[in-house]
């Protein structure tokens, strides 16, 4: 009986001893968080493998923290399209913002921003699961297996700190508070610019009044004007708005370059000023003809300038028309049809048949545009009506991706609905789907019918496989 009573003692001691000890490993461990976060500007604690372990996998659970990590890769860095140092720096203003606002309460040591490098914690990014960058994952007291942690989506990144601190708050429900960026200007710079302004106002003044500026120069207006032209043509705003590089490497050899993509949807930097450059030249050109050109007294002379303006411009023209042909898969037409040419089926047939199957393989959803409510659709046997219900039939087609490559296009006018020209068009050639070895063939007619000048839609389709 004693004895029993002795080894119930002990375990109580033991108990009682362990109880005691964990708040103060619990504790340990918070210190040495808030050692490293006051060791860095924003508070952002750097970890490595040995770092997640200590903190998070060798912590019994529920922890007296959470930690929100940010994970980063220096070698991406040049990477323009993913944004690494653009989203670290804003981690590291919710990282300062939190730590500002909660620095005196309890609140400051019950959340801790970190930040996993590839370069060294290969492991951590296989424990976290890792796949895409950027990668922001939330450790809450209760996590304990790391690939279940609350991750960021890619939706959250876009109002950068303002949305880190959303994810932030709706979560640990703590506050952060409102993002405290630095300013554009220290005090310093902001003197220097005022000292700057009252000295040069007296002389800026009296220029002013002689018009001895540069304001008063023709040359910088004309200058500016072709700037500004340039710099709207080229698509400027486009690249900086969406920091467009001006070129990428080419994916089938990293020693090369790539300048101009085959993709309607991109456009990078030298493209637009390629284009930009040569819309450019054309316009110089037209002021030279019309305020040069017409002053030159000799007729020869001014026939040969004239001759050489219009052929560098149809140059520039034709490069820009098929440089939107190559990206877009469109042609351009100089005609509109109408019922008064003969032989324009073909034209239209054409024309109708690289946009379809252009809008198709790229983007289906935009189909529903080339028909009506009283268009008719027959899918292999199947009969549907509307272009609500041919819109939903193509967009739940089992593939997403595929290519049509088209072995030949028939044409006819059409006499029904009262000569009102409409067209007949029979497509045959093949579908390749994504995975697919061998490509399907497929036979497609359309009949279309002319709404404005120029216009037509499908008022009937039939579309099957052909097999054997």
């Amino acid at each position: 009986m004693v004895i029993h009573s002795n080894l119930y003692r002990f375990f109580l001691l033991i108990s009682f001893l362990f109880t005691l000890a964990n708040p103060e490993s619990d504790s340990d461990l918070i210190n040495e968080l808030v050692s490293l976060r006051s060791a860095t500007e924003s508070g952002v604690i750097p970890l490595n493998d040995d770092d997640v372990s200590k903190f998070i996998t060798s912590v019994s659970t529920p922890r007296p923290y959470s930690l929100i990590i940010f994970f980063d890769a220096i070698h991406l860095h040049g990477n323009s399209q993913l944004r690494l140092p653009e989203f670290r720096r804003e981690f590291g203003l919710v990282s300062a913002t939190f730590i500002a606002n909660n620095n005196n309460g309890t609140n400051g040591t019950k959340l801790f921003f970190c930040e996993i490098e590839s370069t060294h914690s290969v492991a951590s990014f296989q424990r976290f699961a890792v796949e895409n960058l950027p990668h922001i994952s939330l450790v809450s007291p209760m996590t304990e297996n790391l690939t279940e942690s609350d991750q960021m989506d890619g939706g959250d990144f876009t109002g950068l700190a303002e949305s880190m601190a959303e994810f932030v708050e709706r979560l640990t429900k703590l506050t952060v508070g409102p993002i405290q960026r630095p300013p554009l200007l220290s005090k310093t710079q902001i003197g220097i610019i005022v000292a700057f302004l009252i000295i040069s106002t007296p002389i800026l003044i009296k220029k002013i009044l002689k018009g001895e500026t540069l304001l008063h120069n023709h040359r910088i207006w004309l200058v500016g004007a072709v700037f500004v032209y340039f710099f709207s043509v080229s698509g400027t705003m486009h690249n900086i708005i969406r920091e467009m590089p001006m070129y990428v490497k080419d994916y089938e050899d990293s020693s090369k370059f790539v300048f101009f993509i085959e993709e309607s949807e991109m456009q990078l930097g030298a493209e637009g000023f390629f284009v930009g450059f040569l819309y450019t030249v054309v316009g110089l050109l037209l002021a030279f003809v019309t305020n040069v050109v017409v002053r030159v007294k000799k007729l020869d002379e001014q026939r040969m300038a004239m001759l050489l303006s219009l052929s560098i411009s149809f140059w520039a023209v034709r490069k820009v028309v098929y440089l939107d042909n190559w990206k877009t898969g469109y042609e351009i037409y100089p005609y509109w049809p109408s019922k008064t040419n003969k032989g324009i089926e073909e034209e239209v047939a054409s024309a109708f048949v690289n946009h379809y199957y252009h809008l198709f393989d790229n983007d289906r959803s935009s189909l529903s545009s080339l028909y009506n409510p009283t268009s008719l659709l027959t899918f292999e046997g199947q009969k549907i009506y509307g272009v609500e219900n041919i819109s939903n039939k193509l967009k739940q087609l089992p593939f997403d991706q595929c290519r049509h490559l088209i072995s030949t296009v028939d044409s006819q006018p059409s006499s029904i609905a009262g000569g009102c020209g409409g067209i007949l068009v029979f497509v045959s050639g093949s579908l390749q789907l994504q995975g697919e070895d061998h490509p399907l063939r497929f036979s497609q007619t359309f009949h279309l019918i002319p709404v404005l000048q120029g216009s037509f839609f499908v008022q009937n389709e039939m579309f099957r496989l052909n097999y054997g």
